[in-house]
Order: C-alpha cells, then sequence, then structure tokens
C-alpha cells in the first residue's frame, strides 16, 4: 500500500497469484535490501516514508519508527495496530 509519499509493505511479488503490470516489492524483497547493512538486522522492516522505517525491534520485542537513513528510533509502539494508525495519520496530513 502507497500513498502520499508512505509506504506499506505487502506480500512479494512472488506470492501473487495473479501477474501485476508493474514491478512489486514487498516485506521479504525490502528486507533483504535493508539486511545489506549488519545493524539493520535487528529488524523487520515493514514500511516506510521518506524520512521514517516503520520497523518490529527483533532484540527489543517492540514496533518503532527509526529515522531514515540514520536509523535513530523517534518513536516506539504498543503494538502493531499503534504503529500502523500513526503511518496512516500522517500520510493524510
Amino acid at each position: 500500500m502507497e500513498f502520499n509519499g508512505f509506504i506499506l509493505y505487502g506480500i512479494d511479488q512472488r506470492l501473487l497469484d495473479e501477474q501485476q503490470n508493474e514491478k512489486i516489492y514487498g516485506l521479504i524483497e525490502y528486507n533483504k535490501l535493508w539486511y545489506e547493512n549488519e545493524w539493520n538486522k535487528q529488524y523487520i522492516f515493514l514500511g516506510e516514508s521518506d524520512i521514517s522505517w516503520y520497523a518490529y525491534d527483533l532484540t527489543a520485542h517492540k514496533f518503532c519508527e527509526l529515522d531514515n537513513p540514520s536509523g535513530t528510533e523517534m518513536e516506539k509502539f504498543n503494538n502493531l495496530d499503534h504503529m500502523v494508525e500513526k503511518l496512516l495519520i500522517d500520510a493524510l496530513e
């Protein structure tokens, strides 16, 4: 899902039943990209914007918003719903 510069990663292209007219990058494909930097491997990246990554911290067991590109934690969330809600609200502003 992509709107107003915010992206919430979806299903990977290879998992789709139908071919799309455009290239789709999904959760697994994006995480492979981000894992080129060793420190990123502590996260599962779930979405992004121009200035943020939305991720799950595997070490601290929490959802968070990280500064893109520094990786500094900007905000933490109690659960996935709160993080997605923040992403959607920011996308609509």
